[in-house]
């Protein structure tokens, strides 16, 4: 057989390659075939085994196989228990199986030797993970050779040493993968957290392709004519907008329920850079609900809105930060509206969206906005706006604004302001205004950072955040890993917040001092006391400028409860100062002057 190269798998997304699922009755023996190749013989499990196996418990095997081929490449197999010790028996007695068993012991990965080195093995036991974890499984058993336990634990499995079994009579080390996951505050991750699928076009129902409609690549201004089609789409019963190859320029547009949006590869969905093309509506911007220019895209109070595809979303703000620029010059004490600009997506009171593959660019003003939105996932998203030759003024990628349950995964985010920003409201009395109020449950995970001002942001309008974990990132360059603005006119309060497994280069490692930017305490004479704590910061190897840039200021906010753990720190100023936080604790932190 022919070698499948590499470049064959890693140019396509694994699952348009293979495709996963339950193992068929009649599979059993091609399964045995795949064991002998893939296993010594003293090792191997047998065809009468196998076909036990597959008759007591099919659906705790998990196939890959070849689209074009239709051949099983490689697969999974396991049996489900209670029992949470790996044993020998599990290999040679099928009737151990317990459908309502808590935990499964993994009996076997096999991946043909034409289909090895790229990726599968990991892709297969990724989407096993993925559907134990749904069905409410707690832990995944192995054992393997010492020779495999780094691969293993590069998936994410623990190594608690030699295990107990003789299988063969090898010597084997047991591996375990805990499926229940918590946030900081040990609420349990919910398994919407776990599901990265991403629908294809032909899922999304009819498909109406803005060509079809009469609007066309020609430099004209669609937006009554997209608008119009996006009303007729919904009239219809729903549907998806498709942009094709090609650049259409509109103003601002306005989603509805059941209406998607995919952008085509060589696709550009583009927004006019003249203001009067973006309606002005009540809005919220920087933590105030008033009369404001509206975004590109925007929908309200949709269930199930989906934005994705390989295209690109093109903001074309060029035009407007030359003119903030030169309005700042003019008037250094401009705000960020009074230089007129739309944002790129503004979703509020929304439930169940999702932005996946698609490439967000060139904001005018901040990329993305969710206000009061619920369960919005961000997969594969390419986020960019530049730092230079001209700055983009205040693009934050990914504004999350008084919402619940987001996930940020597998994203690229480079922008000239803060990538993961945590809002909520601002002002002397903002935790008592009903339109403001709190993030929680946001998990930001395997994402990498070109340049921005913040990786995580809490600020600079922010209220109340807890249960954030940021963690599997890499940073390239920018100014703060984790930065807690700390604004003197509002009650704020930051809590259990943790980011974990960081590599990469940043000026700030921690940056936690007072935000005084356009302060105002709107007549309050007393200045509201804020807090930060159950912050930690663990498993990370960072070069920065700055270590520990955190001030102490009791007048104005208290710190307490962090813990620094399992660090690496090469750093041109430590500055790590104890007093500066209440019960602080710190384990194995290596911090070394450059």
């Amino acid at each position: 057989m022919d070698k499948i190269k590499m470049d064959n798998i890693t140019k396509e997304n694994i699952s348009s390659r293979f495709r996963f699922r339950n193992i068929h009755p009649d599979e059993a023996k091609a399964a045995a075939t795949i064991e002998k190749i893939c296993f010594p013989p003293n090792e191997a499990c047998s065809e009468t085994m196998m076909q036990k196996r597959v008759a007591k418990a099919p659906e705790l095997f998990l196939v890959a196989e070849d689209r074009t081929t239709g051949k099983l490449a490689g697969f999974l197999n396991g049996l489900s228990t209670d029992e949470d010790t790996f044993r020998d028996e599990f290999f040679t007695d099928a009737e151990l199986y317990n459908p309502a068993g808590k935990n499964i012991m993994i009996l076997g990965l096999d991946v043909l030797p034409e289909y090895r080195g790229q990726g599968l093995a990991k892709a297969i036991v990724a989407e096993y993970i993925r559907r134990e974890r749904e069905r409410g499984r707690e832990m995944l058993l192995l054992t393997c050779l010492e020779s495999k336990v780094r691969m293993y634990e590069k998936m994410g499995f623990v190594n608690k040493g030699i295990a107990t079994s003789s299988w063969g009579g090898e010597q084997w080390y047991e591996m375990i993968y805990t499926l229940t996951e918590y946030f900081p505050d040990h609420t349990p991750i919910d398994s919407w957290f776990y599901d990265t699928r991403v629908p294809k076009l032909g899922d999304m129902g009819k498909q109406y392709v803005l060509t079809d409609f009469c609007i066309f690549d020609d430099g004209r201004i669609y937006t009554t004519e997209i608008q119009s089609l996006i009303d007729r789409v919904q009239e219809e019963g729903g549907g998806v907008i498709v942009v094709p190859p090609g650049t259409y320029l509109t103003g601002s547009l306005f989603f509805k329920q059941g209406v998607h949006l995919y952008v085509s590869e060589g696709g550009v969905l583009k927004g006019s850079s003249d203001i009067s093309d973006y309606e002005i509506r009540q809005t919220r911007i920087e933590g105030e609900t008033c009369k404001y220019f509206t975004a590109l895209i925007n929908a309200d109070g949709v269930d199930g809105f989906t934005i994705f595809g390989p295209g690109i979303i093109d903001g074309n703000g060029l035009k407007s930060w030359k003119a903030f620029w030169l309005r700042r010059a003019w008037n250094p004490n401009c705000t960020n509206k009074d230089e007129q600009r739309p944002r790129l997506v503004y979703l509020s009171n929304c439930t169940n969206v999702l932005l996946a593959d698609v490439h967000l660019m060139n904001a005018h003003f901040w990329t993305t906005h969710l206000y009061k939105c619920q369960h919005v996932k961000y997969l594969n998203c390419y986020i960019y706006s530049p730092a230079a030759p001209v700055k983009a003024p205040s693009t934050d990628a990914i504004d999350i604004d008084v919402c619940t349950d987001v996930l940020v995964k597998n994203c690229y985010m480079e922008v000239n302001d803060d990538a993961v920003v945590l809002k909520g409201g601002k002002g002397p009395w903002a935790d008592t205004a009903p339109e403001n109020g709190s993030n929680e449950r946001i998990l930001v995970e395997d994402c990498t950072y070109g340049f921005c001002h913040g990786c995580l942001t809490c600020g600079s309008e922010s209220v109340h955040n807890r249960n954030i974990l940021i963690r599997r990132i890499k940073v390239h360059s920018g100014y703060n890993l984790l930065w807690l603005k700390m604004r003197p006119d509002t009650p704020q309060h930051y809590e259990y917040i943790t980011v974990e497994e960081v590599e990469g280069k940043i000026t700030n490692f921690i940056n936690v001092n007072p935000w005084t930017q356009f302060f105002d305490l709107k007549g309050r004479e007393d200045m509201p006391v804020s807090l930060a704590d159950h912050v930690v910061v663990k498993n990370c190897n960072c070069e920065c400028n700055y270590y520990f840039n955190v001030k102490k200021n009791e007048e104005q906010y208290r710190l307490s409860d962090f813990t620094f753990e399992n660090l690496d720190i090469r750093t041109k100023k430590d500055g790590y100062t104890p007093d500066a936080i209440e019960n602080v604790r710190v384990e194995n932190v290596q911090v070394k002057e450059i």
